[in-house]
C-alpha cells in the first residue's frame, strides 16, 4: 500500500489494486512466461527424436513434444503468449525441383507414435497448400495433425523454416515422364527421381529390375522363336529410339482368336521394362486413361491388350494415340495447362470372334485366288 501511494499518481483505489491482483495470480505457474527461463534466442537448433535431419529454428521451439513458440502480447506491457503449432514432431527435409516445368514441390517430414517409437513418413506438398491457412488443412489426409485454430500457426513455422534454412535444405532434381534427358535415360539415370501424381505410383514403382537377368533372358530367347514375340519385343525396345531417330510414333496391332497367345507375348514384350501385369492397361480402358498413359510413359511402349473397343471408338484410340499430345486443357485460374508431347510405340491385341475370323480367312484366300488368276 505504500508503494500505491509513492509510485502511482494518482493512488489506486482498494477495488483495482484486487483486480489487479487476481489478474496476476491467474497465471499457473507452469504456463507463465518461460516458466521462470530465459526466453529462446534465435541461435536454436530441432531437438527431435530420430529426425532425418537438424535444421536451424531460430526461436522456434522444436522437440519432442511439439513445436512452439514465446510470442509478445498484444500490447508491449503484456507477457508474452506461448503459441502451439503442433504437438507432433514436424519439419521440411528439402525442395523437388521438376527440371521440365520448373515448379517445385516442398518434402516435408513428420512423425507418428507408434508402439512408444517416433516413426517418420515423408510426404510432397505443393508450395501453395503451405502457404495458405485455408489450404494446409488438407495434409490432415496425408496425416499431418492441423485443424483450423492452428492452421496459421503452422503456415508461418513451415515458411520460416524454409527461409532459415534456405541454404542448406538439399534440392532433389525431378522429371513427371519416362524420356531421355540429354544422352540419359529415365529412370535409369542417378540423382533424379520422378515426381507425378500419386496414382501413377504403383506403375512407376512396376518399371525397373526384376530377378534374374540370366533367367530372363534365356526363357525370352526360347519365347522368341516366335515371329509374333519377335515382333513385339522387337518394337518394344525400338519404342525408345523414335525421339532419337526422329520417327512419328505408330501402332503394332496384334489380333486373332481367343486362346492364340496374344496376352502372353504382351507379357514377354512388357517385361523388358518391368513388371508386365502393372504395365499392360486392361480391356475397358478408356481412351482418357490410354492417352495419360501415354503422357506417362512419353517414350516407353503402352500395351493395350483385348481391346474392346467399337469400329469408331477404336479408331479414335489410334488417332488419340499416334497425334503425340494430350489435349490442351485449362488449369482452374484459367492458364493453359503446359501440353506434355510422347514418342513411342503403342502395343494393342484385338480378340476377333469365330465368325470375323472365317469372313476375314474367306476374304484372304479370295484376294490370293485373284493375284494368281492376274498372274
Amino acid at each position: 500500500m505504500t508503494e500505491n501511494g509513492t509510485r502511482c499518481f494518482p493512488p489506486l483505489t482498494d477495488k483495482e489494486i484486487k483486480q489487479k491482483v487476481e489478474s496476476a495470480l491467474k497465471y499457473q505457474k507452469s504456463t507463465a512466461p518461460y516458466s521462470g527461463k530465459a526466453p529462446p534466442t534465435k541461435e536454436g537448433i530441432t531437438q527431435f527424436v530420430d529426425a532425418p535431419i537438424q535444421l536451424r529454428c531460430e526461436d522456434w521451439i522444436c522437440n519432442k513434444e511439439g513445436v512452439y513458440k514465446w510470442v509478445q502480447g498484444k500490447k508491449d506491457t503484456d507477457p508474452p503468449v506461448l503459441i502451439d503449432v503442433s504437438y507432433q514432431q514436424i519439419l521440411p527435409v528439402g525442395l523437388t525441383k521438376n527440371i521440365e516445368t520448373g515448379e517445385q514441390k516442398y518434402d516435408i517430414a513428420f512423425s507418428v507414435r507408434r508402439n512408444g517409437k517416433f516413426m517418420w513418413k515423408d510426404i510432397k506438398v505443393e508450395p501453395a497448400e503451405c502457404c495458405s491457412k485455408t489450404k494446409i488443412v488438407t495434409l490432415a489426409n496425408l496425416g499431418v495433425v492441423v485443424n483450423d485454430q492452428k492452421a496459421k500457426n503452422l503456415v508461418n513455422y513451415i515458411s520460416d523454416m524454409y527461409r532459415i534454412n534456405e541454404d542448406s535444405l538439399p534440392v532433389t532434381k525431378a522429371v513427371s515422364h519416362f524420356a531421355w534427358i540429354g544422352k540419359q535415360f529415365f529412370p535409369y539415370v542417378k540423382d533424379i527421381m520422378f515426381d507425378g501424381d500419386n496414382a501413377q505410383a504403383k506403375t512407376v514403382q512396376a518399371v525397373g529390375p526384376r530377378g534374374s537377368f540370366d533367367t530372363w533372358q534365356k526363357g525370352c530367347m526360347e519365347y522368341r522363336k516366335n515371329l509374333f514375340v519377335q515382333m513385339l519385343m522387337d518394337a518394344s525396345l525400338a519404342s525408345i529410339l523414335i525421339k532419337k531417330i526422329n520417327c512419328l510414333c505408330f501402332v503394332l496391332h496384334l489380333w486373332g482368336a481367343f486362346g492364340t497367345g496374344k496376352t502372353v507375348a504382351f507379357m514377354v514384350a512388357a517385361s523388358i521394362w518391368g513388371i508386365p501385369d502393372e504395365l499392360i492397361l486392361s480391356v475397358d480402358s478408356t481412351i482418357n486413361y490410354c492417352t495419360s498413359r501415354a503422357v506417362l510413359m512419353k517414350s516407353l511402349p503402352v500395351f493395350v491388350d483385348e481391346t474392346q473397343l467399337s469400329r469408331g471408338n477404336l479408331e479414335k484410340l489410334i488417332y488419340a494415340m499416334t497425334e503425340g499430345k494430350e489435349k490442351g486443357r485449362l488449369l482452374r485460374n484459367s492458364s493453359e495447362r503446359l501440353i506434355i508431347r510422347y514418342l513411342q510405340i503403342l502395343h494393342m491385341s484385338w480378340r476377333l470372334s469365330g465368325n470375323i475370323m472365317d469372313m476375314l480367312e474367306r476374304s484372304l484366300c479370295g484376294m490370293f485366288k485373284g493375284l494368281r488368276t492376274q498372274n
